[in-house]
């Protein structure tokens, strides 16, 4: 069985670290561009898409390695839980991302999204993945496998309420009303306001 040296195992746990230390300190400081970036050609871009994709292709190589030590049989309960959250999660995503255009989901400006996926969530892309990163942990749950989760959880969560900053800036009144209309994160539109969109 092919094994990763032991430290490789924590590297997504320090790409989701930076990751969450540099949202927080954009959190505090309102003048701190980092998400969504204002440019996707720019060193603030790179300072996000490089560490993510070491999460997230991190996290993907140390969970396959993971899986004879620590995955559930078939017949488990466990398996089908996380399986389904995962597939479910993850699927949900894509097609809320490819709804709202995988380049804007990556930080370039685009149009308010309000109809879809986002007519029941301002946020269904990260809601979702939190199902998805739900379901992973049930699947391959090791230190290092579950950290790294967390982490990612954390730093979408506040993705949200970054992005919510810009989307104020730029969408102003607009978005104001999408806000009072939408759940942040599940919810119904109600039916006159429906009506009158």
């Amino acid at each position: 069985m092919l094994r990763l040296p032991l430290y490789m195992d924590w590297v997504p746990v320090l790409a989701g670290a930076y990751l969450l230390a540099r949202s927080c300190r954009a959190l505090l400081d309102r003048s701190n561009c980092y998400w969504p970036p204002e440019s996707r050609d720019g060193a603030t871009y790179a300072a996000f898409i490089w560490p993510f994709r070491v999460l997230v292709g991190g996290l993907i190589v140390v969970s396959l390695l993971a899986i004879p030590e620590v995955a559930p049989g078939i017949a488990s309960s466990r398996f089908w839980v996380g399986g389904i959250l995962l597939i479910l999660g993850f699927g949900i995503a894509l097609l809320a991302t490819l709804q709202l255009g995988w380049s804007v989901a990556f930080g370039e400006d685009g149009p308010l999204k309000e109809r879809g996926w986002f007519r029941f969530s301002r946020n269904p892309i990260y809601l979702s993945t939190w199902a998805g990163l739900a379901g992973w942990a049930i699947l391959t749950p090791k230190p290092e496998i579950l950290t790294a989760l967390a982490l990612w959880a954390a730093v979408y969560l506040c993705a949200i309420f970054l992005e919510e900053r810009a989307l104020a800036r730029s969408f102003g009144t607009k978005f104001a009303a999408y806000k009072v209309r939408t759940a942040r994160f599940l919810g119904w539109t109600r039916a006159e306001e429906t009506h009158g969109a």
